[in-house]
C-alpha cells in the first residue's frame, strides 16, 4: 500500500467518526418501548385502616403505576374477621362492632385490562391473580342509630344492630336512615317489648322500666346511649290515641311541631345529642 492510500482511509474514516458520534448524540431509535413498571402495583380506592362501629363504604382496586390503564377483572374480598367488619366481592363493607380485621383481596384481571397493558408494555410481566392485604380497626366512640317504620302497625323503632336493621327491613319494615348518634358509655337508653301488642318502647328511666316490667312488659336491656347535654335535642312524644306506636323519638323540631298540631303530647327532651 503505498503513502497515497492511507491517506485516502485515513480522510475516509472521519466522517465514519462524525456519524458514530452523532448516533451517540442523537439516537435515533424513535419507537423504542416504554419500560414496564416494577412491580406491577394493584391499590385498593377508599382504603379505611380506623372506622366507627356502624359505618359503611366501599372499596376498589386500580393500577398504582399505570392509572391510565382501567384494571379490570373479578375481585375477591374476604374479612378474616366478618363478625367485626363484613365485606362482599363488589367491596361493599359494613363496620359491626369494636375490634380489628384483616381485609385480604385476590385481584384476577380481565382480558381487556391484560390487553391494554401489554399494548403499552408488550414484554411486560402481567400477573395472572394479584393478592394483598390491609388492617382496619373498629372503634365505638360512636354508633348510628337506625329509625325504621312499620306502615302496618304504625311503629317507630330504633336500632344500633345494623343486622337487626337488615332483618326487618327483609320484613318490609321503612329504613329511614339514621336518626341520630350513640356515645357507648353515656347514659343507658333502655329498650322494652309489650307482648300484647308488639309494641316497643325506649327509655333512659329506670324507674319507668321497672313500672312498665310490673305491667307485662318485656326488659330487652339496653338499647344504646344517650348524652344528657349536648347541642342537638332528641325530643318524645306520645299519641293518645294509639296502642300501638304510642311514643316516638326525633331530633327534628319541625317532625314534632308536626305531630302536636296532629294531636300528639310533646313529653320534652328525651336526651341530647353531640
Amino acid at each position: 500500500m503505498n503513502d497515497s492510500s492511507v491517506v485516502k482511509i485515513k480522510y475516509c474514516s472521519i466522517p465514519i467518526l462524525l456519524f458514530l458520534s452523532f448516533l451517540l448524540v442523537f439516537p435515533t431509535t424513535t419507537n423504542a418501548e416504554e419500560k414496564p413498571p416494577t412491580p406491577l402495583l394493584i391499590g385498593i380506592k377508599n382504603q379505611m385502616n380506623s372506622v366507627i362501629s356502624g359505618q359503611t363504604g366501599e372499596l376498589e382496586y386500580y393500577f398504582t403505576t399505570v392509572p391510565e390503564i382501567s384494571a379490570k377483572g373479578n375481585v375477591q374480598f374476604t374479612s378474616s374477621n366478618p363478625d367485626v367488619l363484613s365485606i362482599d366481592n363488589d367491596g361493599k363493607w359494613i363496620a359491626l362492632k369494636p375490634g380489628e380485621t384483616i381485609i385480604y383481596f385476590k385481584v384476577k384481571l380481565n382480558e381487556e385490562s391484560e390487553r391494554k397493558f401489554l399494548e403499552k408494555y408488550s414484554y411486560a410481566d402481567v400477573p395472572e391473580t394479584y393478592s394483598s392485604f390491609f388492617h382496619v380497626a373498629v372503634t365505638s366512640e360512636f354508633s348510628y342509630v337506625y329509625r325504621l317504620y312499620n306502615m302496618n302497625s304504625g311503629e317507630h323503632f330504633y336500632t344500633t344492630d345494623i343486622l337487626e336493621k337488615d332483618s326487618l327491613t327483609k320484613l318490609s319494615w321503612v329504613d329511614e336512615g339514621v336518626a341520630w348518634n350513640s356515645y357507648k358509655g353515656q347514659e343507658r337508653v333502655y329498650r322494652l317489648y309489650n307482648p300484647n301488642t308488639g309494641d316497643h318502647h325506649f327509655t333512659t328511666d329506670r324507674p319507668e322500666v321497672d313500672f312498665l316490667i310490673s305491667k307485662g312488659w318485656v326488659d330487652e336491656g339496653v338499647a344504646f346511649y344517650s348524652l344528657k347535654s349536648g347541642t342537638e335535642s332528641i325530643y318524645r312524644l306520645y299519641n293518645p290515641n294509639a296502642s300501638v306506636g304510642t311514643h316516638h323519638l326525633t331530633k327534628s323540631n319541625d317532625e314534632r311541631q308536626q305531630l302536636i298540631s296532629s294531636g300528639w303530647i310533646d313529653e320534652g327532651i328525651a336526651w341530647y345529642e353531640k
